[in-house]
C-alpha cells in the first residue's frame, strides 16, 4: 500500500464505533484505473459499513472465530475506449464486497469464503485503494459499447443499415469448390 499515509484509516476505530464511511475518489487519484480511461474527469463514489465479524457455529475447521470487516459497495462511470469503434464509450461501473481485515498474509486461509481478505499495515487501511481494487473487478475485459449502432464511424468508414444484411450479400467463398473437377482429372 503506497499511498500518502494521511488517508489511511485505523479500522479497528472504524469497527468500534460501526462506522459508516462515504467517499468520493477522483479518477485521476487512481493510479491503476487512470491510464485506461480515455479522460481522468469525474470521480468514483464507495460506501463502506465496518463491523465485528464473528464466526458461526457451522464455519469450518481452521477459520478465524472473529475480526474486523467491512461491506463496501462503489459505482463510477468510467469513459473508455470502444473496442470495436475506438471511440468513446460510458461503462457504468458497479461493485460490491464482504471484506475481512487480517494482519498478515499468513492469516489469509483463515477468512470465511464469504469475505475477501485485506491485509492491512499495522492496523490501517487506504479506503482509495479498496475503492480502486473494487472498480479493477468491476471493469470489462474488454469495453465496447452495449449495440453495435452506439459504436462510432472510423474516419473514412460508411456505415451499413444492417451488417447481417452486408454479410449475407457478400460472395461466398467455397474454397474445395473445383476439387471434384481436379480429383476426376
Amino acid at each position: 500500500m503506497s499511498r500518502d499515509r494521511a488517508e489511511w484509516h485505523e479500522v479497528q476505530a472504524l469497527v468500534a464505533r460501526a462506522a459508516q464511511v462515504r467517499i468520493d475518489c477522483a479518477l485521476r487519484d487512481l493510479p491503476r484505473i487512470a491510464p485506461l480511461l480515455t479522460r481522468d474527469d469525474g470521480s468514483a463514489t464507495a460506501a463502506f459499513r465496518f463491523y465485528r465479524l464473528s464466526a458461526s457455529a457451522d464455519a469450518p475447521e481452521g477459520t478465524i472465530s472473529a475480526c474486523d470487516a467491512a461491506e463496501c459497495s462503489v459505482s463510477a462511470v468510467l469513459p473508455m475506449t470502444c473496442q470495436r469503434c475506438l471511440g468513446e464509450v460510458q461503462i457504468q461501473a458497479h461493485g460490491s464486497a464482504h471484506l475481512a481485515f487480517i494482519d498478515d498474509e499468513a492469516a489469509v486461509g483463515t477468512v470465511p469464503e464469504s469475505h475477501d481478505p485485506v491485509i492491512m499495515s499495522a492496523g490501517r487501511v487506504s479506503l482509495a485503494e479498496l475503492v480502486e481494487e473494487e472498480l479493477l473487478l468491476a471493469m470489462p475485459i474488454v469495453p465496447v459499447h452495449a449495440e453495435v449502432a452506439q459504436c462510432q464511424p472510423r474516419p473514412g468508414e460508411t456505415v451499413e443499415e444492417n451488417p447481417a444484411d452486408a454479410a449475407a450479400s457478400a460472395p461466398k467463398q467455397t474454397p474445395f469448390a473445383g476439387l471434384r473437377e481436379l480429383m476426376k482429372k
